[in-house]
Formats: structure tokens, C-alpha cells, sequence
């Protein structure tokens, strides 16, 4: 597993029993996405890639209530999260570039976390592998520009410190998803806006939320306290904009594919 993967584990982990109570973007994200879910009657096998606390995966299962469904994430304790909230499923915990199954799923769906695998056309390589004949693959991802307020402050407040990664842009996307082996059938983006009554809430809220890690968040080096203090003081001076609190902005894409008429060749399990 690669460092940046291994980051990200260690911080969904430690947010495992916080996550749920501080993801209101994300179940708005899920709801919006169901509106491109496929009818239930020609869904019988479902795999939900990066299932959390199982957010989508109780969507999933009030909307597919005689499919099987198998979920995987790489936070051992965020699948026992979703596993208490939601029993009798199928549960994997395990990164999706090292996940492994001879079935083939009529449904792939994944909410808000697909971003975090690198290279992200390795993970869609794999998801295409998995499908059923006249399967499809739904998702929503976090874009280039989510938390835009965050990493401006952060540049301006430790030049010499920036973000070692960024999320991927809409472009990006679609290009690793037909190098993948998918084609798109439907997809759009929209903004959407949370907010917190400090730049201190915020980070605290995403912190607990395990929105901290990643080569996204990472640096060459860790912030000094008075650098935290100074980016805390720039995001409260810039984004504040008349309103209570400080806005964080989210830059979201819903997509729905179906594969490639010539799906790839398998990817090396090194790469990533």
C-alpha cells in the first residue's frame, strides 16, 4: 500500500465514530446521486466502492432490497461502523486497488470517495473488470477546487509549504475513466456550500471527519503553530463574505458509465 494510501486509512480510522455526525455534504451528495441509479429489477448484484459508514450502502439497500450487496472500504473501522448501522451485507475491508472477486456486479456505486485512490485510472481499470455484461458504474467525486477557501489561505500563509496533491479535475476524471474502459453516459457538477461559525470549526470539523490525509493535505514539511495561526486568520479575513460563519465550498461530479466496448488489459497490482 503506498504512503498516500496508508494516510488516508490511518485518518478515516480515527474518525470512524465522528464521521457520521459531521457528513452533511456527503448524504447530500448520496441523494443526488441516486437519481441516476439504474431500475431495481434489472440490479441483482451490487458493489459499492469506499462505503464509510455505509452512507450510500443504506440507500443502496432500501433501494435494491433483493439484490445482494458486497462493500468495501480500506478503514477497518469505518466498515464496523457501517456494519452496525447497516447488518446482513457482504463487507470488504480492503483498498480497491488490491480488492479481488471472480463475480461481476450489475452495479458498481461509489459516494465521495473515489478521489482518494491514486491513480485513479488504476481504480476504475479494476472497477471495469468487475462488471456484469450491461452493468454500470455510478458515482459522485470530490473535484479540483472542494476546500478551494482552505488551500488558498494555506498558500498564502506557508508559501514554502504547499499541498504535495490536489484532487482530480473533471477532465482528469473522464480521461482515467476511458483509459479505464468506460464510457460515459450521463454526468454533471455543481458547487455545493457548507458552513462553520470559524476557520477553527472548520478544521476541526474536517479533521474529525479524516479529511486531513492524503498527499491532498500532506506537505514537505508539517505546518509551525504560527503557521496554523496565520492560515486560521487568513481564511476568517477572506471568507467570512457578510454572512455568520465562513463558507468551505465543495466541487462535486455524478457520473454514470457503462464499459468500453474493449475493456483494458488488467493493471499491474504494483502500480499506485
Amino acid at each position: 500500500m503506498s504512503r498516500h494510501a496508508q494516510s488516508v486509512r490511518r485518518r478515516f480510522d480515527a474518525a470512524a465514530d465522528c464521521y457520521e455526525s459531521r457528513s452533511s455534504v456527503q448524504a447530500r451528495v448520496a441523494d443526488r446521486l441516486m437519481d441516476l441509479w439504474p431500475d431495481a429489477g434489472s440490479i441483482h448484484r451490487i458493489l459499492e466502492a469506499g462505503c464509510g459508514t455505509g452512507l450510500l450502502t443504506r440507500r443502496l439497500a432500501a433501494r435494491f432490497p433483493g439484490a445482494s450487496i458486497e462493500a468495501l472500504d480500506q478503514a477497518p473501522r469505518m466498515i464496523e461502523a457501517a456494519r452496525r448501522r447497516c447488518p446482513g451485507l457482504t463487507w470488504h475491508a480492503t483498498d480497491l486497488l488490491e480488492f479481488h472477486s471472480d463475480l461481476r456486479y450489475d452495479l458498481i456505486a461509489s459516494n465521495c470517495s473515489l478521489h482518494w485512490v491514486e491513480p485513479l485510472g488504476n481504480g476504475f481499470r479494476i472497477l471495469r473488470k468487475l462488471l456484469a455484461p450491461d452493468g454500470r458504474l455510478v458515482f459522485s467525486i470530490m473535484l479540483d477546487g472542494t476546500l478551494g477557501e482552505l488551500r488558498a489561505a494555506r498558500l498564502i500563509a506557508a508559501p514554502a509549504k504547499p499541498p504535495l496533491g490536489r484532487l482530480p479535475s473533471l477532465p482528469e476524471v473522464r480521461a482515467a475513466l476511458e483509459s479505464g474502459g468506460w464510457r460515459v453516459e450521463r454526468f454533471h457538477e455543481e458547487q455545493l456550500e457548507e458552513r462553520h461559525a470559524s476557520a477553527r470549526d472548520f478544521l476541526r470539523h474536517i479533521h474529525e471527519m479524516g479529511l486531513t490525509g492524503g498527499a491532498v493535505s500532506r506537505a514537505p514539511a508539517p505546518l509551525a503553530r504560527n503557521e496554523l495561526a496565520r492560515v486560521i486568520q487568513e481564511y476568517d479575513r477572506r471568507h467570512q463574505d457578510g454572512a455568520p460563519g465562513v463558507k468551505a465550498t465543495y466541487a462535486v461530479a455524478y457520473v454514470s458509465a457503462v464499459g468500453a466496448e474493449h475493456p483494458p488489459a488488467e493493471p499491474s497490482r504494483a502500480a499506485g
